[in-house]
């Protein structure tokens, strides 16, 4: 399945996955500076380009996701690491932090430690391409124009829409006359097409009936799959954990809870 927009162009350079992101941008500079000029943006578009090709060569070691003592004035440190392909549910109390953890991981709420992606820290980041790559689905999505299409950059991929539950002329609907469990669905939709690697998601099939909470769980577990890239999954659903979690981790006062992680084939 083709989850995304119009792919960002990748540029001919030599393989950066062992530079760091300055390191990589000086050289690319020194080596080519035709492709400079045309990498509008100047720095931060560079910085964009050799991140994507960079995260477009596999991770010797499989880790697509490392988290290094992140800590707020509402949790930790917190530290885990994710595997690509790998969705790790998150469950614990209301109020226990695992929002501000998720948002924190989106770089939305100020914080300190050290967030990875592949082999590049998040610092090395133009920080809206940051949260490009990692995407997080809120408990309660965000709207701010009149109709669905507007919130979407392109409209050729309907197939996605219809594995959602969604008619042709959804684009034209009016986000104040849709219902809570169709905004959860759209905006997932909408995260997806920024073609994210790590998927920060919040809930996501809380205000759903059966039939469209699994067909929630099918498309994302198939956009991992497709797109190799892994999940971190806030649910209170036991069963659910059960069937989308390669690991379950609880989240209480404010930390991970390794103790109780469990593992499912």
């Amino acid at each position: 399945m083709d989850y995304g927009r119009l792919r960002r162009p990748l540029f001919l350079v030599q393989s950066a996955s062992y530079l760091s992101l300055r390191v990589a941008v000086g050289r690319w500079r020194h080596d080519c500076p035709a492709l400079e000029k045309s990498c509008l943006g100047g720095t931060d578009r560079l910085r964009v380009c050799v991140v994507d090709k960079i995260l477009n060569e596999p991770e010797a070691n499989g880790v697509l996701f490392s988290v290094v003592a992140l800590r707020s004035d509402h949790f930790g440190p917190v530290s885990i690491k994710l595997n690509q392909g790998e969705c790790v549910v998150v469950t614990g109390p209301s109020g226990s932090g695992k929002s501000l953890f998720l948002r924190a991981l989106a770089d939305l709420d100020p914080n300190e430690g050290d967030v990875w992606l592949g082999s590049i820290s998040r610092q090395d980041f133009v920080p809206a391409q940051w949260r490009q790559k990692v995407g997080l689905l809120p408990a309660e999505s965000h709207w701010w124009a009149p109709t669905v299409g507007e919130h979407f950059l392109a409209h050729n991929h309907m197939q996605l829409f219809a594995e959602l539950g969604f008619a042709s002329g959804v684009l034209d609907w009016s986000v104040a006359r849709m219902s809570s469990g169709e905004r959860q669905r759209l905006a997932l939709l909408r995260v997806l097409a920024n073609q994210p690697r790590v998927l920060l998601l919040d809930e996501p099939t809380a205000n759903l009936d059966k039939l469209n909470v699994r067909r929630v769980e099918a498309f994302i577990q198939a956009y991992v799959k497709d797109n190799q890239a892994c999940v971190l999954w806030v649910s209170h659903s036991k069963s659910q954990a059960r069937r989308v979690a390669d690991r379950v981790i609880q989240f209480a006062g404010g930390r991970l809870d390794f103790s109780s992680a469990n593992g499912h084939d």
